[in-house]
């Protein structure tokens, strides 16, 4: 759900909004490349667990960590740079001062200049966020569920245009109701758009809270 709960998201679709305002054209990124980075954000998910837990290994804690490093995650995260003002602190500078805080502190500065890519590749930092990732591996069992009716469906392809992130697997699912996907962010533009009614649908604990609708295309 970080579609709508996540503050860095938010600002990410404030970055698409002024794009749109300025009329600058959206880079759509090749199929080949959306696979590199949906592998490469898995990786780079599990690194990042292995240097969480070598933080607590007393044996290891010398080796890659220093004192002043804690919290993996916020190291390379955006918003250690962004966000921190909205809560009336300092934002963390980048230190270079021993290897491991410098290999994260370089990670840092490059992943802020991906999420400013937002103004062009709409959610940018999205596609590769390890929170988002780890959030990710339970889409199945979660609580909230997006739905298709397959017979419904006239294959018009409008889900897969408004998808913020490219994603095929709406258009193409063609036996399965539940269409939750790793790579889905649940911004729900599918289900918004989609012209035909009771097509898609999503559910919370079994309960309908939303559904697409009947629109005339040919208006």
């Amino acid at each position: 759900m970080c579609g709508w709960f996540c503050p860095l998201g938010f600002f990410s679709d404030m970055l698409d909004y002024i794009r749109q305002k300025l009329k600058i054209d959206r880079i759509t990124l090749p199929e080949k490349l959306r696979n590199f980075l949906r592998l490469w954000r898995y990786s780079f998910l599990i690194f990042l667990v292995f240097i969480s837990i070598a933080l607590v290994l007393p044996f290891a804690y010398g080796i890659f960590m220093d004192k002043n490093f804690n919290v993996v995650a916020c190291q390379v995260c955006p918003a250690r740079t962004i966000l921190p003002l909205f809560g009336g602190q300092v934002p963390t500078m980048p230190s270079f001062f021993t290897t491991m805080t410098a290999v994260f502190s370089t990670l840092s500065l490059i992943f802020l200049g991906i999420y400013i890519l937002g103004l062009f590749i709409t959610r940018a930092w999205c596609r590769i966020c390890p929170n988002g990732t780890l959030s990710s591996l339970f889409s199945k069992g979660a609580l909230v569920v997006k739905e298709k009716d397959v017979r419904k469906c006239t294959k018009c392809g409008i889900c897969k245009r408004t998808c913020p992130f490219e994603n095929n697997h709406v258009f193409e699912e063609k036996e399965k109701k539940n269409i939750n996907h790793p790579n889905c962010i649940m911004c729900f533009n599918c289900v918004e758009k989609c012209p035909e009614k009771d097509c898609l649908k999503v559910t919370v604990l079994g309960k309908t809270i939303f559904r697409s609708k009947f629109r005339d295309m040919k208006k």
